[in-house]
């Protein structure tokens, strides 16, 4: 609710009430058997985790890499394009995170620690949901096989990322 409509932009007051007046388009149905509660947790962490994954693009039967797995964008990530059809690699900061991403459909996990020493491989991933960025990024790039899409939806590692640029003639990168 808070994007656009109060609070964290501050358009207008009363992004933290119980009730609002808003526009018709700005709102969205759900099943009576769904707990407004747990709608409403899903929020912009998982508006964030679909809009990336649709610039991605195709899902099913796809090999996708989702960075920051175990966190609120990358853990909506994983289940999402899980169940669109893809194979996720969940990557994840802690190795205790890796039963979690797991039990979200990531079919493996590997750590960013692993990402530094080519745990990914090279040309191997059509597609990579990135949340974290820094030091690790160039490795994102490498990992995406000619005609691949990078995601970039956030940068909780850094702002600064380094990679082949020679790269960006055969993959796409987008945020």
């Amino acid at each position: 609710m808070m994007q656009g409509l109060g609070g964290v932009r501050a358009e207008r007051q009363g992004g933290y009430a119980e009730y609002v007046v808003v526009r018709a388009s700005a709102v969205a149905t759900f099943a009576r058997d769904v707990d407004p509660l747990d709608m409403a947790a899903l929020g912009l962490a998982s508006v964030t985790a679909f809009e990336g994954l649709r610039r991605v693009g195709a899902l099913k039967n796809s090999r996708i890499a989702v960075t920051g797995a175990a966190g609120g964008v990358g853990s909506a990530a994983v289940a999402l394009a899980n169940a669109e059809g893809a194979e996720v690699i969940g990557i994840i900061s802690r190795p205790e995170h890796a039963e979690y991403v797991r039990s979200l459909g990531a079919a493996t996990t590997i750590t960013s620690q692993d990402i530094a020493t080519g745990g990914l491989g090279s040309e191997t991933i059509d597609g990579v949901l990135d949340t974290v960025a820094g030091k690790s990024f160039g490795a994102y790039v490498t990992a995406l096989r000619p005609g691949g899409v990078l995601s970039l939806v956030g940068a909780v590692a850094g702002s600064e990322v380094f990679f082949d640029a020679y790269r960006l003639l055969e993959v796409t990168l987008t945020g």
